[in-house]
């Protein structure tokens, strides 16, 4: 399945959230346009009704110009109605509301009867018809009224709900897509685009989001690189210290010691390598076991620690052997001090499992670089000095 951008999906939602909205205005239009269709029809029929009603109660041939000012009221007030005729028997106009215009001529128009105006749409038809029946003495005589629609009015009130239809419809679209866009940025593409960064950098992780999937993601991705730093950092002291003791491993001294040579030759210093053996550790190992002879070399492993100076190396080469590093001395004299210092702190007595014990140790110096200008032959002379 082709992946999406979380953009193309939000673009994707506000184009379907705009077509659906196109879609409720524009039922709405319509809904406001047969609303609009059906005032219209309800008005010109009730003015048509009354209008043949005052006409089959006044309308005589002798008195035709009696009703001429009820039918150009009708028009004044009703701006739907553009025009009525009365016609006679013979379909002539025998009156014409605007008579004072030239262009008056309907005859083209075919006219629906005024009973139907319902069922027909009043924005596309012209004209109704109606006929009145009155009586000469005993002698019946009709009359037509033709009433045709003003299209330029029904036309523009259809333009003018278009407009503000169209206009609602603009703003509040625009109002709406801006508002989804701007909490899509803050709350969805930002947060996410903080947590690629992270996801790829691995450092500046971000506070917690608002979203509640999107801060489950953080979360896993905090606790993973966590969980791999640790790793890393486990991984690291297995491969540089001593599983017991905690110091630096034969690997890790033999880094430091390359390290120690290319500083001293560059600075033109000296530094000295201290090897230590316990002495007679065999018998306590082979008598007590190897556990007890683990708490024994875990107890010199502290007192080597807090015995040497901050910027002291300390290794366990394996077995009882172990080895102090001093990286900077003024004179001969300051490695004695502190080989002597050692080898009285070892000497002290301790207790294990309630038991007194007293571990002493033999101890042999070599310096960089008379004694050696490699850490193989460093550390063989310190062990043949030993």
């Amino acid at each position: 399945m082709n992946s999406i951008s979380i953009k193309s999906f939000i673009l994707l939602i506000i184009f379907v959230a705009f077509a659906l909205e196109g879609y409720i205005f524009y039922s709405f239009f319509e809904n406001s346009k047969e609303t609009i269709s059906k005032l219209l029809q309800t008005s010109i029929q009730t003015d048509v009704l009354n209008l043949k009603h005052f006409m089959e109660k006044n309308l005589k041939q002798k008195d035709i110009n009696f009703i001429a000012s009820h039918i150009d009221n009708i028009i004044i007030i009703n701006p739907t109605v553009k025009d009525i005729h009365i016609l006679d028997n013979s379909q002539n106009i025998i009156y014409h509301a605007n008579i004072r215009y030239e262009d008056h001529n309907h005859s083209a128009q075919k006219c629906l009867p005024i009973s139907k105006i319902i069922n027909t749409n009043i924005f596309t038809q012209e004209c109704y018809s109606f006929s009145i029946k009155t009586f000469h003495g005993l002698q019946p005589k009709y009359y037509y009224a033709n009433v045709y629609i003003d299209e330029a009015y029904t036309h523009g009130l259809i333009a003018q709900q278009i407009r503000k239809i169209l206009v609602a419809f603009l703003v509040s679209t625009f109002v709406f897509i801006l508002f989804l866009w701007i909490l899509s940025k803050i709350y969805i593409i930002t947060p996410l685009e903080k947590l690629r960064q992270y996801a790829y950098y691995s450092r500046n992780p971000p506070k917690n989001f608002f979203v509640k999937e999107i801060e489950s993601i953080r979360y896993s991705l905090n606790m993973t690189f966590k969980r791999l730093q640790q790793e890393q950092e486990e991984l690291y002291n297995l491969s540089t210290k001593d599983p017991l003791s905690g110091l630096y491993n034969r690997l890790s001294l033999i880094e430091k010691i390359n390290w120690l040579i290319a500083k001293s030759k560059r600075d033109k210093s000296e530094f000295a390598i201290i090897f230590l053996d316990l002495d007679n550790f065999k018998n306590i190992n082979d008598s007590k076991g190897h556990a007890f002879g683990d708490k024994i070399l875990l107890h010199i492993a502290q007192v080597l620690l807090k015995t040497t100076r901050e910027n002291d190396i300390v290794a366990r080469l394996g077995g009882d052997e172990f080895v102090v590093i001093l990286p900077d001395f003024t004179n001969e004299n300051t490695i004695i001090e502190i080989a002597q210092r050692l080898k009285e702190t070892l000497a002290t007595p301790f207790q294990i499992e309630h038991e007194e014990y007293q571990i002493t140790a033999s101890m042999g110096i070599a310096i960089y670089p008379k004694d050696g200008r490699d850490v193989q032959t460093l550390l063989k002379n310190a062990d043949i000095a030993m």
